[in-house]
This record gives structure tokens, C-alpha cells and sequence, in this order.
């Protein structure tokens, strides 16, 4: 039987995973179009930010994570990225298509 206890700490870890990825995506992408991180740079965080991700996901499998933890963890990542998304919508950060400033297809 699986415990919602257990799957509500899996949604949680999973939303703080998805959080700290987009925070940290958000951080390098806006110091990059500022100048202030080179593109190597950029692409290297670009590998290590889903390295990461599957790292976790790989360390609850070795403590013992069936399938039913690891999709509440990626409905966690999910919900952190849908949240996000809303946020830097509504804060004038991004849009669908065309940046910041445009929004036409």
C-alpha cells in the first residue's frame, strides 16, 4: 500500500528539486544577457542542471523509490515549473514567443 505521507514528501522534494533548477536556469540566463557570463559557461550549467536532476531521481531509487514516489517527484518538478512560468509571466520577464518586449508569433 503506498502511504500518502510518502508521496507527499516525494511531491515536495520534486518541487524543491524543479525550484532550484529554474532558479538557477533564471540566474544564468539573465546574466548572460547581461554580459556577465560567458556562453561556455552557460551551456556547462546547461548540462549540470539536469545532471543534477537525475542524480536525485537516481539517489531515490537507491533508497528504495518506486514508481508511484517517482512520478509524484516529477509532478513536484512540474508544478515548480509551471509556477515559475506564471511568475516570470506575470512579472514581465517572458513571454510564449518573441521575449520580453514582443509576444508576436
Amino acid at each position: 500500500m503506498i502511504e500518502a505521507g510518502v508521496l507527499a514528501l516525494a511531491f515536495a522534494a520534486g518541487l524543491a528539486a524543479g525550484a532550484a533548477h529554474l532558479a538557477l536556469l533564471w540566474r544564468a540566463t539573465r546574466a548572460l544577457t547581461a554580459g556577465r557570463e560567458s556562453p561556455l559557461r552557460f551551456a556547462l550549467g546547461g548540462l549540470l542542471r539536469p545532471a543534477a536532476t537525475a542524480a536525485l531521481a537516481a539517489g531515490a531509487l537507491a533508497l528504495g523509490a518506486g514508481a508511484w514516489e517517482l512520478a509524484a517527484g516529477a509532478v513536484g518538478f512540474g508544478a515548480a515549473r509551471l509556477a515559475a512560468t506564471g511568475w516570470a509571466r506575470r512579472s514581465g520577464g517572458a513571454t510564449r514567443r518573441g521575449g520580453a518586449e514582443g509576444g508576436e508569433a
